[in-house]
């Protein structure tokens, strides 16, 4: 191959290679409107148009009792405040364990061991797993005084 066919096929290659970068790349304003989304006070999420939220469950929060200045933490939730649900795989008492937190990474117990091991199966396949404050009775002496609702994004 000559040196005139050699530099004709590197152009080419080159051309080639940077018309498939714009055809799959992400541009420079792409790129920024992206890292806007994923640096958004949202946590991160992204916008999925086509997804919707799940009920699941309602159930009881297990062990607030043993949560120290459980009342404290409880007087500042509101119905409706989004909780956290973190897996707890190596639990030492349940390998199903889900643990239940406050935005403010605060524990406030567990899902009930006999309703945590389909949704430990789900968050451990990838599910996005929440919970919502459904109910607060501290007023009453009832023993669950915390209730969630539990919704699976999908």
């Amino acid at each position: 191959m000559s040196k005139k066919e050699t530099t004709a096929k590197k152009k080419t290659d080159e051309s080639a290679e940077k018309e498939e970068q714009e055809r799959y790349w992400l541009s420079e304003s792409q790129r920024s409107d992206l890292s806007t989304v994923l640096n958004s006070p949202f946590g991160g999420e992204m916008i999925r148009p086509f997804s919707r939220t799940i009920f699941l469950r309602h159930m009881p929060v297990a062990g607030l009792f043993h949560v120290e200045n459980y009342q404290s933490l409880v007087k500042k939730i509101k119905v409706d405040d989004r909780l956290l649900l973190i897996r707890e795989p190596q639990n030492e008492y349940d390998e199903w364990a889900i643990l239940v937190m406050t935005q403010k990474h605060q524990k406030l117990g567990y899902i009930p061991r006999r309703e945590n091991r389909i949704l430990a199966r789900l968050m451990d396949a990838g599910k996005s797993i929440f919970a919502e404050v459904s109910e607060i009775s501290m007023e009453s002496e009832r023993w669950d005084p915390l209730w969630i609702a539990i919704y699976m994004d999908d």
